[in-house]
Protein backbone atom coordinates (compact mmCIF):
# COMPACT_ATOMS: atom_id res chain seq x y z
CA UNK A 1 0.00 0.00 0.00
CA UNK A 2 1.58 3.40 -0.84
CA UNK A 3 1.96 6.21 1.51
CA UNK A 4 -0.45 8.74 0.33
CA UNK A 5 -2.88 5.21 0.70
CA UNK A 6 -2.22 4.91 4.37
CA UNK A 7 -2.18 8.35 5.04
CA UNK A 8 -5.81 9.34 3.92
CA UNK A 9 -6.68 6.09 5.43
CA UNK A 10 -5.55 7.17 9.00
CA UNK A 11 -7.11 10.42 8.22
CA UNK A 12 -10.24 8.70 7.33
CA UNK A 13 -10.16 6.61 10.27
CA UNK A 14 -8.77 9.77 12.65
CA UNK A 15 -11.43 11.49 11.22
CA UNK A 16 -14.54 8.71 11.51
CA UNK A 17 -12.86 7.88 15.46
CA UNK A 18 -12.93 11.96 16.24
CA UNK A 19 -16.39 12.10 15.31
CA UNK A 20 -18.10 8.50 17.13
CA UNK A 21 -16.06 9.95 20.15
CA UNK A 22 -17.88 13.36 19.72
CA UNK A 23 -21.38 11.91 19.28
CA UNK A 24 -20.85 9.37 22.38
CA UNK A 25 -19.87 12.90 24.23
CA UNK A 26 -23.17 14.34 22.82
CA UNK A 27 -25.56 11.66 23.61
CA UNK A 28 -24.00 11.51 27.43
CA UNK A 29 -24.33 15.02 27.93
CA UNK A 30 -27.98 15.14 26.63
CA UNK A 31 -29.24 12.07 28.39
CA UNK A 32 -27.12 13.80 32.30
CA UNK A 33 -29.95 14.63 34.67
CA UNK A 34 -29.08 17.16 37.47
CA UNK A 35 -29.06 16.28 40.89
CA UNK A 36 -31.81 18.06 42.08
CA UNK A 37 -34.36 16.98 39.72
CA UNK A 38 -33.41 12.93 40.28
CA UNK A 39 -33.92 13.96 44.50
CA UNK A 40 -37.03 15.29 43.10
CA UNK A 41 -38.03 12.58 41.48
CA UNK A 42 -37.02 10.09 44.20
CA UNK A 43 -39.81 11.37 46.43
CA UNK A 44 -42.39 8.91 47.79
CA UNK A 45 -45.98 8.64 46.32
CA UNK A 46 -47.11 9.65 49.87
CA UNK A 47 -45.19 12.56 50.17
CA UNK A 48 -46.14 13.94 46.64
CA UNK A 49 -49.91 13.78 48.36
CA UNK A 50 -49.28 14.96 51.36
CA UNK A 51 -47.71 17.72 49.74
CA UNK A 52 -50.21 18.10 47.16
CA UNK A 53 -53.12 18.36 50.05
CA UNK A 54 -50.82 21.12 51.89
CA UNK A 55 -50.43 22.96 48.57
CA UNK A 56 -54.34 23.38 47.55
CA UNK A 57 -54.90 24.18 51.54
CA UNK A 58 -52.43 27.07 51.60
CA UNK A 59 -53.98 28.02 47.77
CA UNK A 60 -57.09 28.33 49.31
CA UNK A 61 -56.06 30.21 52.93
CA UNK A 62 -54.76 32.53 50.41
CA UNK A 63 -57.56 33.16 48.34
CA UNK A 64 -59.90 33.51 51.77
CA UNK A 65 -57.04 36.30 53.10
CA UNK A 66 -57.11 38.41 49.24
CA UNK A 67 -60.88 38.47 49.72
CA UNK A 68 -60.61 40.08 53.48
CA UNK A 69 -58.77 42.74 52.26
CA UNK A 70 -55.86 44.52 53.45
CA UNK A 71 -52.37 42.72 53.43
CA UNK A 72 -51.78 39.48 53.00
CA UNK A 73 -48.70 36.71 52.54
CA UNK A 74 -48.40 33.48 51.75
CA UNK A 75 -45.46 30.49 51.77
CA UNK A 76 -45.15 27.81 49.34
CA UNK A 77 -42.61 24.96 49.61
CA UNK A 78 -40.99 23.32 47.14
CA UNK A 79 -42.42 19.91 48.58
CA UNK A 80 -45.82 21.39 48.42
CA UNK A 81 -45.29 22.67 44.69
CA UNK A 82 -43.78 19.24 43.42
CA UNK A 83 -46.91 17.68 44.81
CA UNK A 84 -49.17 19.60 42.85
CA UNK A 85 -46.71 19.29 39.80
CA UNK A 86 -46.99 15.45 39.99
CA UNK A 87 -50.87 14.83 41.07
CA UNK A 88 -52.79 17.97 39.11
CA UNK A 89 -50.67 18.93 36.45
CA UNK A 90 -49.23 15.57 35.82
CA UNK A 91 -52.74 14.06 35.73
CA UNK A 92 -54.32 13.04 32.33
CA UNK A 93 -57.78 15.01 33.20
CA UNK A 94 -55.50 18.48 33.64
CA UNK A 95 -53.90 17.89 30.17
CA UNK A 96 -51.88 21.31 30.24
CA UNK A 97 -48.74 19.95 28.78
CA UNK A 98 -47.75 18.83 25.49
CA UNK A 99 -46.96 14.86 25.45
CA UNK A 100 -43.42 15.26 25.20
CA UNK A 101 -43.22 17.09 28.42
CA UNK A 102 -43.71 15.37 31.50
CA UNK A 103 -42.77 15.20 35.26
CA UNK A 104 -42.02 18.96 35.84
CA UNK A 105 -40.79 19.42 39.03
CA UNK A 106 -38.91 22.07 40.76
CA UNK A 107 -36.11 23.24 43.66
CA UNK A 108 -36.22 26.55 45.42
CA UNK A 109 -33.25 28.44 46.49
CA UNK A 110 -32.64 31.75 47.53
CA UNK A 111 -30.82 32.56 44.02
CA UNK A 112 -33.12 31.32 42.09
CA UNK A 113 -35.69 28.53 40.68
CA UNK A 114 -34.22 25.63 39.42
CA UNK A 115 -37.24 23.89 36.81
CA UNK A 116 -36.95 20.45 34.93
CA UNK A 117 -38.97 18.02 33.17
CA UNK A 118 -38.57 15.15 31.31
CA UNK A 119 -38.83 15.44 27.04
CA UNK A 120 -39.31 12.36 25.08
CA UNK A 121 -39.91 13.05 21.22
CA UNK A 122 -39.28 10.30 18.54
CA UNK A 123 -36.03 8.58 19.07
CA UNK A 124 -35.10 11.80 21.36
CA UNK A 125 -35.02 11.63 25.03
CA UNK A 126 -34.02 14.42 27.36
CA UNK A 127 -34.12 16.09 30.69
CA UNK A 128 -34.58 19.86 29.61
CA UNK A 129 -34.10 22.14 32.69
CA UNK A 130 -33.67 26.18 33.08
CA UNK A 131 -32.31 28.35 36.15
CA UNK A 132 -34.60 31.28 36.57
CA UNK A 133 -34.66 34.29 38.68
CA UNK A 134 -37.99 35.37 39.73
CA UNK A 135 -39.18 38.97 41.46
CA UNK A 136 -41.23 41.30 41.32
CA UNK A 137 -39.87 44.32 39.22
CA UNK A 138 -43.11 46.24 40.42
CA UNK A 139 -46.24 45.72 41.71
CA UNK A 140 -48.19 43.52 39.37
CA UNK A 141 -45.78 42.65 37.39
CA UNK A 142 -43.44 39.38 37.59
CA UNK A 143 -40.14 39.29 36.47
CA UNK A 144 -38.38 36.18 34.98
CA UNK A 145 -34.76 36.48 34.63
CA UNK A 146 -33.41 33.26 32.37
CA UNK A 147 -29.97 32.33 33.41
CA UNK A 148 -29.53 29.42 31.16
CA UNK A 149 -31.38 26.71 29.61
CA UNK A 150 -30.03 22.98 29.27
CA UNK A 151 -30.82 19.84 27.37
CA UNK A 152 -28.92 17.50 29.28
CA UNK A 153 -25.60 19.53 29.75
CA UNK A 154 -25.97 20.82 26.43
CA UNK A 155 -27.30 24.58 25.90
CA UNK A 156 -30.41 25.28 24.30
CA UNK A 157 -30.98 27.98 21.81
CA UNK A 158 -31.91 30.80 23.58
CA UNK A 159 -33.96 32.28 20.95
CA UNK A 160 -35.93 29.54 20.24
CA UNK A 161 -37.17 29.50 24.09
CA UNK A 162 -38.17 32.89 24.15
CA UNK A 163 -39.95 32.42 21.32
CA UNK A 164 -41.93 29.21 22.91
CA UNK A 165 -42.65 31.54 25.72
CA UNK A 166 -43.78 34.46 23.90
CA UNK A 167 -46.48 32.22 22.14
CA UNK A 168 -47.54 30.58 25.30
CA UNK A 169 -48.40 33.83 26.79
CA UNK A 170 -49.80 35.15 23.87
CA UNK A 171 -51.76 31.94 23.75
CA UNK A 172 -52.55 32.46 27.56
CA UNK A 173 -53.21 36.37 27.05
CA UNK A 174 -50.87 37.37 29.38
CA UNK A 175 -48.85 40.67 28.52
CA UNK A 176 -45.24 39.90 28.20
CA UNK A 177 -42.18 42.41 27.85
CA UNK A 178 -38.72 41.69 27.26
CA UNK A 179 -35.73 42.89 28.76
CA UNK A 180 -32.38 42.54 28.81
CA UNK A 181 -29.77 42.24 32.73
CA UNK A 182 -26.36 41.49 32.29
CA UNK A 183 -27.16 39.52 28.79
CA UNK A 184 -29.63 37.24 30.31
CA UNK A 185 -33.22 37.61 28.71
CA UNK A 186 -35.68 38.67 31.14
CA UNK A 187 -39.71 38.10 31.02
CA UNK A 188 -41.90 41.23 32.68
CA UNK A 189 -45.39 39.44 32.47
CA UNK A 190 -48.02 41.63 33.90
CA UNK A 191 -50.32 39.79 36.20
CA UNK A 192 -54.25 40.30 36.46
CA UNK A 193 -54.94 42.72 39.17
CA UNK A 194 -58.80 41.20 39.80
CA UNK A 195 -59.62 38.17 42.06
CA UNK A 196 -61.60 35.62 40.33
CA UNK A 197 -64.91 37.69 40.77
CA UNK A 198 -63.55 40.80 39.86
CA UNK A 199 -64.36 42.52 43.23
CA UNK A 200 -61.56 42.60 44.61
CA UNK A 201 -58.11 44.73 43.48
CA UNK A 202 -55.35 42.93 44.33
CA UNK A 203 -51.59 44.39 44.58
CA UNK A 204 -48.78 41.79 44.74
CA UNK A 205 -45.63 43.65 45.39
CA UNK A 206 -43.02 40.91 47.30
CA UNK A 207 -41.66 37.80 46.10
CA UNK A 208 -39.18 36.56 48.09
CA UNK A 209 -37.06 32.97 47.24
CA UNK A 210 -35.67 31.06 50.67
CA UNK A 211 -33.99 27.81 50.72
CA UNK A 212 -36.88 25.44 50.20
CA UNK A 213 -39.53 28.00 50.08
CA UNK A 214 -41.06 30.58 47.78
CA UNK A 215 -42.36 33.79 50.31
CA UNK A 216 -45.30 36.02 48.05
CA UNK A 217 -47.10 39.06 49.58
CA UNK A 218 -48.98 41.76 48.43
CA UNK A 219 -52.28 43.61 49.45
CA UNK A 220 -56.26 43.69 48.38
CA UNK A 221 -58.99 46.19 48.64
CA UNK A 222 -62.48 45.73 47.04
CA UNK A 223 -63.54 47.57 43.66
CA UNK A 224 -65.86 50.74 44.50
CA UNK A 225 -68.96 50.18 42.27
CA UNK A 226 -68.97 51.67 39.29
CA UNK A 227 -70.97 55.20 38.95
Amino acid sequence: MSRPVRLILWTATGVLAALLVGAVMVYRAARYTPEFYSNALATEPAALAAGRDRMLDRAATLASDVQKGGRWEAVFTAEEINGWLALELGSSEANCLPAEFRDVRVAIQPEGIMLACRYSHASAQSVLWAALEPYIAEPNVLALRIRKVRAGRLPLPMKGVLRALSQAAERSSLPLEWRQADGDPVALVSLPVHSGDRAWLVHIDTLTLRQGELYLAGSSRRRQADR
